[in-house]
């Protein structure tokens, strides 16, 4: 077989797999966008706690210009993974779980107040009511719910008066 081509493959496929893995971890971190998907969600996670250090051997040992940014890129993972605690970050890969859908849109089925969970461990579970927007299985959009939401927008009622949450 051809080593170049081979060597081009794995510096795509190594580089672009750390590259998604970080843009879906900054994206569930720092936004209200969410994976809901507990596997998927922890191998994003392990990827950025593992992928920074082969990624940046193997572009130190195929060095090229255009391999630099993405060399940067691993060393600031890797550097904020240390200063924050790989255990942290395994214990933030904890999906949110929909314990019960408390209203659904009238128009827009897709559009639901939920109530989740999200197991921390040791430490219990926390849990929050928002208004969900599901994208696919793996993602959605969560935002907070106003107070007094029910009365501005058409919503149904899922889940009967007498349960508190």
């Amino acid at each position: 077989m051809n080593k170049p081509g081979i060597k081009k493959l794995i510096s795509i496929l190594l580089n672009a797999s750390f590259i998604l893995s970080v843009l879906l971890f900054l994206l569930d971190e720092l936004t209200s966008f969410d994976i809901i998907n507990q596997t998927f969600k922890s191998s994003i996670y392990t990827g950025v706690l593992i992928l920074p250090i082969p990624v940046i051997g193997w572009n130190l040992w195929n060095y090229n210009k255009r391999k630099l940014a993405v060399s940067i890129l691993a060393m600031v993972m890797f550097t904020g993974t240390i200063i924050t605690g790989p255990v942290k970050i395994l214990f933030a890969s904890s999906s949110w779980k929909t314990q019960k859908i408390i209203y659904q849109n009238k128009h827009q089925s897709f559009r639901k107040i939920e109530y989740q969970t999200q197991d921390i461990g040791a430490l219990g579970y926390r849990r929050r009511s928002v208004e969900v927007l599901h994208i696919t299985p793996l993602f959605i959009i969560s935002k907070p719910v106003n107070p007094g939401f029910e009365k501005t927008e058409n919503w149904i009622k899922i889940i009967p008066k007498g349960i508190v949450f």
